[in-house]
C-alpha cells in the first residue's frame, strides 16, 4: 500500500490492526450509512408522495422530533447551552451513555440532555440573548485590544530582530 511507504501518511493503515479502532471505524460507517439512507428516503417520500418542493422538504426535516401517544409534549434541555430547546452536539455522547445506564466519565465534555414536559420559557431565552449580546460587545473590545497588543509586541520584536541582524552584518564588514 502506498500509505505504508510514506514517512507521514494521511492515515496509517496499521491502525486497522487494532480491533477497537477497526470496530469504531466500522460503527461510524454503519451509522453514517443508516442516517444518510433515512434522510434520503425521507426526502424522497416528502417530495414525491407529499408533493413538497426542495425548500419545503428542508424545513419539514429540520425539527426532526419524536412524537407519539406515549411521548409527552415537551422539549430537550441542554445543561451546556443554558437555553430552552437548544442543544449542543457535545451533549449527544453523554446522553447516549446515560440512556444506556453507563456512567458518564467526568473528563467527557457535555452533559446528558434532559427532557422537559413543560413549555419552554422563551422569555428566559430572550433575557439570556440580551445578556450574551452585551457580553459580546465587551468581548469584541477585549479581543481587539488583545490583537492590537499582540501586533505591537510582535512588531517591536521583529524590528529589534531586524536591527540586530543589520548590526551583525555591518560589524562583519
Amino acid at each position: 500500500m502506498v500509505e505504508l511507504r510514506r514517512p507521514h501518511p494521511l492515515l496509517d493503515v496499521r491502525l486497522f490492526a487494532d480491533p477497537t479502532f477497526r470496530t469504531g471505524a466500522a460503527a461510524i460507517v454503519v451509522f453514517f450509512v443508516a442516517i444518510f439512507s433515512f434522510l434520503f428516503l425521507a426526502m424522497q417520500y416528502i417530495q414525491l408522495v407529499m408533493g413538497y418542493d426542495a425548500l419545503q422538504t428542508a424545513f419539514a426535516l429540520t425539527p426532526l422530533v419524536v412524537t407519539g401517544q406515549r411521548v409527552p409534549a415537551g422539549y430537550l434541555d441542554s445543561p451546556s447551552t443554558h437555553r430552552p430547546a437548544l442543544v449542543a452536539l457535545t451533549d449527544l455522547a453523554p446522553t447516549i451513555l446515560d440512556t444506556l445506564g453507563v456512567a458518564v466519565p467526568s473528563e467527557m465534555i457535555g452533559e446528558p440532555l434532559r427532557y422537559r414536559t413543560d413549555d419552554a420559557s422563551w422569555d428566559e431565552a430572550r433575557q439570556l440573548d440580551n445578556v450574551l449580546e452585551q457580553r459580546h460587545r465587551g468581548v469584541t473590545v477585549m479581543a481587539s485590544s488583545f490583537g492590537i497588543t499582540q501586533l505591537l509586541l510582535y512588531g517591536s520584536l521583529l524590528v529589534l530582530l531586524v536591527h540586530q541582524i543589520f548590526e551583525g552584518l555591518h560589524a562583519g564588514l
